[in-house]
């Protein structure tokens, strides 16, 4: 049985590229069952195109979805290759990504206060569960956003004239080096 959801942003609706509602209104109090699934051929070419890399050759979960009362938590595990352009050479840069995702879910709460305190070392407020189901494809390609390296680069590129990463000595050119040379 399929099922769509949509996403309501700005008065607009937005369909995630990689959709996955997984039914939780038939796992009863203190039960858990097991999920698995993965992105096909076209979602991995528009999840790609959203992320700004060349390729993801795959994306998949594995996990446990585990009910305690109205609240359900997901336990994943995201593995995905990914293929990415180095910041420096513009060659292609394939990455393993392989992290878990932990999420809590509760039911929808349509009368949702107006205005919300903040804190930071709050957890996150727990995703909705809609008409009985909880989208798991949106949340692993927002987890698979956070994994991805923001400046990837091929094995052993430098700018020239800067030093190769990690090096603890600025280059001879860089500017506060240049100051420093100034000041003595």
């Amino acid at each position: 049985m399929a099922y769509a959801v949509a996403l309501r942003t700005d008065m607009k609706e937005l369909t995630p590229e990689f959709q996955r509602l997984e039914r939780v209104d038939d796992l009863a109090d203190g039960e858990a069952r097991a999920v698995e699934f993965a992105a096909d051929e076209a979602e991995r070419a528009a999840l790609a195109r959203r992320f700004g890399v060349v390729a993801i050759e795959r994306i998949e979960a594995v996990g446990t979805l585990h009910r305690f009362g109205a609240v359900v938590r997901a336990e994943l595990r995201l593995r995905a290759a990914v293929t990415q352009t180095c910041v420096i050479t513009l060659a292609p840069v394939p990455a393993a990504i392989d992290e878990p995702v932990v999420l809590m879910f509760a039911p929808d709460q349509a009368a949702a206060p107006a205005e919300v305190d903040l804190d930071v070392n709050d957890d996150d407020p727990p995703e909705p569960i809609v008409d009985g189901a909880i989208e798991l494809g949106e949340t692993l390609a927002e987890a698979l956003g956070l994994a991805l390296d923001l400046y990837p680069r091929a094995p052993g590129a430098t700018f020239a004239g800067w030093p190769a990463q990690g090096a603890d000595e600025p280059a001879p050119d860089a500017p506060f080096a240049v100051l420093s040379r100034l000041r003595k």
